[in-house]
């Protein structure tokens, strides 16, 4: 498969530009998934999930692509995410930053549909514990829903 780049004219960047969505926005979760490994038996999956949002400083997020080479295809990016009250106390709110200089800003603003992906290894805990972070002991999550903007 070759992949062919594109050149965009002066006049589309600035078009591009001027339209930047520089929003903080939030996932308004619909449904989740939980591969529970092996956790002490009275971490339900809601806190489980809970734990791997709250810990994590970046996420993979998955799309409906909108690019007309890709049309419909799912395309997935990494973004910087965050759930921190001031207090540093969760909320349970994905938080992040999306530009439509992005594809995925571009994404969200035609199908609004997104899958995070979180998991343990994130922050290297499935590592020093010796699992591999593709085994399902290794906890992973993945939280679906529409984008929503925050003011």
């Amino acid at each position: 498969m070759t992949l062919q780049v594109t050149p965009i004219a002066m006049s589309q960047a600035i078009t591009i530009i001027s339209g930047l969505l520089f929003a903080l926005l939030t996932v308004d979760s619909c449904a989740g998934y939980s591969a529970h490994g092996r956790q002490p038996p009275n971490l339900t999956d809601a806190a489980l999930a809970r734990r791997l949002v709250h810990q994590a400083d970046w996420a993979a997020v998955g799309s409906i692509s909108t690019s007309e080479k890709i049309i419909d295809y799912p395309m997935v990016n990494i973004l910087a995410v965050d759930d921190s009250a001031l207090n540093g106390s969760s909320t349970g709110h994905i938080r992040f930053f999306l530009l439509n200089l992005d594809f995925t800003g571009r994404d969200t603003q035609q199908k609004n549909k997104v899958t995070f992906f979180f998991t343990d290894e994130q922050n290297g805990a499935c590592h020093r514990r010796g699992v591999n972070p593709m085994e399902p002991a290794c906890p992973r999550i993945m939280v679906s829903g529409s984008v929503k903007k925050v003011s």
